[in-house]
C-alpha cells in the first residue's frame, strides 16, 4: 500500500508538470490574441508589410516581394510569405497580417519555458515563460505586423539549441532568421556565443560545424540566388546598402551609436 501511494503521488506531480506548459501557452494565446484584428494597422511598418503581403497573395509571386507593383527588397521573404499565405485563406485583414508575429511569440514562450523546465525544473519553466510573456516589447510585437517577433523566435531557438549542444538545428534557425530579417539573425546569436565560449575556455570552432553551416546555406542561399538572378542589383543592395551602410552611415536617419 505504501508503494502504491508513493507511485500515485509521483504520477500526479508528473501530470501537473506536463500540464504546465500547455496551460501557460493557453493563457498566453488568449491574452495576446484578444482582439488581434480589432484595430487598424497603426505603425507605418505595419501598413507597408501588410501591403507587401497583400500584393504577394494577389500575384502569387512568393519569390520577390513587391510594394505598389515594384520590387521591395528591404527585407527577405519569410514574414511576407507567411502573411500572404494567411491572407489567401482569411482575406487581406489585419488579423492575417499580424498572425505570424502572434504565432512566433507563442513559439518563443514555449521554447524558453521548455528549456528552463528541462534545465532547472517546472517552476523555472513557468517563470521563464511568464517573464518573457509579460515583457513590454514581446507584448507589443506579438500584435504588430513587423518582423521582430519572428526574428526573436529564430535567434532564441539558435541560442538555446547551441546551449543544448545541437548546433545543426541552431544553424537551421539562423537560416530561417536570415530569410526573415537578414544577417542580423547570424549576428545576434554569434555575438553572444563566441565571447561566451572564449570566456568559459570552450573552443568557438564548435559553434561552426560543417553540417550546421551547410544547413544554413541550404536554407538561406537558394532564395538569395534566385532573387539575384531576377534582379542583378540585389546583392549590392542587400549587403552594402541595407547592411553595411545602415550601421556605418547616417544615410538612413539613424542617430544612435553603432
Amino acid at each position: 500500500m505504501t508503494v502504491f501511494r508513493r507511485y500515485d503521488v509521483s504520477s500526479v506531480k508528473g501530470s501537473h508538470r506536463s500540464a504546465g506548459l500547455p496551460l501557460l501557452l493557453l493563457l498566453a494565446a488568449a491574452a495576446l490574441g484578444w482582439n488581434l484584428g480589432g484595430h487598424p494597422l497603426l505603425d507605418p511598418d505595419e501598413g507597408r508589410n501588410a501591403e507587401v503581403a497583400r500584393e504577394m497573395a494577389r500575384s502569387n509571386d512568393y519569390l520577390v516581394p513587391h510594394l505598389d507593383g515594384l520590387p521591395y527588397l528591404d527585407k527577405p521573404i519569410v514574414y511576407f510569405a507567411a502573411s500572404a499565405a494567411l491572407m489567401e485563406v482569411l482575406g487581406p485583414t489585419e488579423t492575417a497580417a499580424r498572425l505570424p508575429a502572434y504565432a512566433a511569440t507563442l513559439a518563443t514562450i514555449a521554447l524558453l519555458a521548455g528549456f528552463a523546465r528541462r534545465r532547472w525544473g517546472a517552476k523555472a519553466g513557468w517563470l521563464a515563460g511568464l517573464a518573457y510573456a509579460t515583457m513590454v516589447l514581446p507584448l507589443v510585437y506579438a500584435r504588430t505586423a513587423i518582423f521582430d517577433s519572428t526574428l526573436t523566435l529564430c535567434t532564441t531557438a539558435a541560442i538555446l539549441w547551441f546551449a543544448a549542444e545541437r548546433p545543426t538545428p541552431a544553424w537551421a534557425a539562423m537560416g530561417v532568421g536570415a530569410l526573415t530579417k537578414g544577417p542580423i539573425a547570424l549576428a545576434i546569436p554569434l555575438l553572444a556565443l563566441v565571447p561566451h565560449a572564449l570566456a568559459t575556455g570552450a573552443s568557438p570552432r564548435r559553434l561552426f560545424p560543417g553540417r550546421g553551416v551547410g544547413v544554413f546555406l541550404l536554407i538561406a542561399l537558394p532564395w538569395f540566388v534566385a532573387v539575384s538572378i531576377r534582379i542583378p542589383e540585389f546583392p549590392y543592395y542587400a549587403f552594402v546598402r541595407e547592411t553595411l551602410e545602415r550601421v556605418t552611415t547616417r544615410g538612413f536617419q539613424r542617430t544612435g551609436p553603432f
